[in-house]
């Protein structure tokens, strides 16, 4: 089968998300021109603290909107035990099974590796502090809101001007997906700041050059954010690589990288000798095999849908077999097996499929939804006396597909423009920091190759590409913005050093 073309070809197609695009780009113009006759000044602190304060307003009011409920314990649902259950009311079950000094049982008290545990054990010891209430959740995710936002700010700074650290602190403070997800007990609360967080210690460093020891620094951040979301996984590769840009010799760079990723596996160890001893097979970070057995086979579709039978390409008896059995370290051995197998037997057919899953997980169709909305709206798990009417519901979900269609194409633009015009008049620290989010956009991408191609999972790189996405809107809305640009480039270059 051949995706590739096919999924390559819904790029091609426009229709109302291109002419509100086209519109909002008009207005972003003629902000060139009205902003000279109604121009106000207020200070950078100022700014961030408003742009703050309307994504708290924002948030706040749809915590009081949303009639979602999450669980924090075990059901009997009309699918027998546990039928009632989704992914984000497992985060939160074992949050409170943490505080009764239960560590990640299932349903029937056997051990669970189904869930990272980062996001888990830090909600786990705040209701142990002040008792398992949502409204506990809600603060904490609230918290990391303000935390995420002034780590964005100072990205954008970093990679460009303080202007564009605004504009995309207001980007994300408007973002639908991170206002819809607050009421969500979803483990990219506390991911983004781990994994910004990071980032940003790196793009001090590579301005500054002054972190001594950094690769413990870098080994224990990521080490728990990986712990959190598993993506963090190939951060010694972009760290290694940053070092090399800046020429600090490649033998420093894989020593580095090698380092860090060692002591990320420090961090981790308890939680993996915790999986061997419970599932007799390596374990690092969650049980996803079978779910990545589904996505990557001669059966699977782009979309995942691939569960092969007996006598169908990829079909495995070892991993049915285990599955049957309930033997999730089988299961996960026999299911990675599989994988490697396929990929080493049929490279190109693997390569037209994860490409074909990388356009689909990147697209702005309308196949998969508004995955904060379904989770929340999903039957069972809302106040049904607080329906979100029809026609509502459809402008949240407009919303929220123009968005992400609007940074995605200015990101696009951006990078476009910046590799055609702009790195000319940025100094090398800041070409660094662009080409260290770029490396992590580009990993992310490969191991969707692999990865069930779930909307929910990009939510991490919006922001990222919301960043992009305001340097362009400062290069529309500003005259004669790359002089002026590059001039606070530099001086942000010359000042950090």
């Amino acid at each position: 089968m051949h995706y590739f073309g096919h999924y390559l070809c819904d790029y091609l197609k426009t229709g109302k998300f291109t002419l509100w695009m086209t519109g909002v780009t008009g207005f972003l113009f003629a902000l060139r021109f009205l902003k000279q006759k109604f121009e106000f000044k207020l200070k950078s602190r100022t700014l961030l603290i408003i742009i703050c304060a309307l994504g708290l307003l924002l948030r706040a009011g749809w915590l009081a909107y949303s009639g979602h409920e999450p669980k924090s314990a075990w059901v009997q649902g009309a699918g027998g035990l546990n039928g009632g259950i989704i992914e984000n009311d497992i985060i939160n079950i074992h949050a409170a099974e943490i505080t009764e000094g239960k560590w990640f049982l299932d349903e029937n008290g056997h051990p669970s590796a189904r869930r990272p545990i980062g996001y888990p054990v830090a909600l786990g010891l705040l209701y142990k502090a002040f008792g398992i209430h949502a409204s506990v959740a809600w603060a904490f995710h609230l918290i990391l809101y303000i935390l995420t936002l002034a780590i964005i700010y100072k990205m954008g700074w970093l990679m460009f001007d303080e202007r564009i650290g605004l504009i995309s602190a207001f980007l994300f403070s408007i973002n639908p997906i991170s206002i819809y997800s607050i009421k969500l007990i979803t483990d990219e609360h506390l991911f983004l700041p781990l994994w910004y967080g990071g980032l940003l210690l790196l793009f001090f460093d590579i301005h500054r050059g002054k972190l001594k020891f950094g690769w413990l620094w870098y080994g224990i951040i990521f080490g728990v954010a990986a712990m959190t979301r598993t993506y963090a996984i190939f951060m010694p590769i972009i760290v290694g690589f940053a070092y090399a840009a800046q020429r600090r010799g490649w033998k420093k760079a894989i020593a580095n990288g090698l380092l860090i990723l060692l002591v990320m596996q420090i961090v981790n160890l308890p939680w993996l000798v915790r999986n061997y001893k419970a599932f007799g097979v390596p374990v690092v970070y969650a049980i996803a095999a079978h779910s990545l057995y589904y996505s990557t086979n001669p059966s699977a579709t782009p979309e995942s849908d691939g569960h092969p039978t007996k006598g169908q390409p990829g079909y495995s008896p070892a991993f049915a077999a285990a599955l049957a059995a309930g033997d999730q370290g089988l299961a996960q051995k026999y299911a990675n097996q599989a994988i490697v197998r396929w990929i080493v037997d049929s490279p190109l057919a693997f390569f037209d499929l994860g490409a074909s899953k990388v356009l689909y997980f990147m697209h702005w169709g309308k196949r998969k939804g508004v995955w904060p909305l379904w989770y929340q709206f999903l039957e069972g798990h809302y106040d049904a006396s607080r329906v979100i009417p029809e026609k509502v519901m459809k402008s949240l979900k407009e919303y929220a597909f123009f968005f992400y269609y609007f940074v995605f194409h200015f990101f696009i633009f951006a990078t476009v423009f910046i590799g055609f015009y702009g790195r000319r008049k940025m100094p090398g620290e800041n070409l660094i920091c662009l080409g260290i989010v770029l490396g992590c956009v580009a990993c992310w991408l490969l191991m969707h190759m692999i990865i069930m191609p779930d909307p929910k999972y990009r939510f991490p790189l919006e922001p990222l590409m919301a960043i992009f996405a305001s340097y362009l809107i400062a290069v529309i809305t500003q005259k004669n913005n790359l002089k002026i640009a590059a001039a606070e480039i530099q001086k942000v270059g010359g000042s950090s050093k």
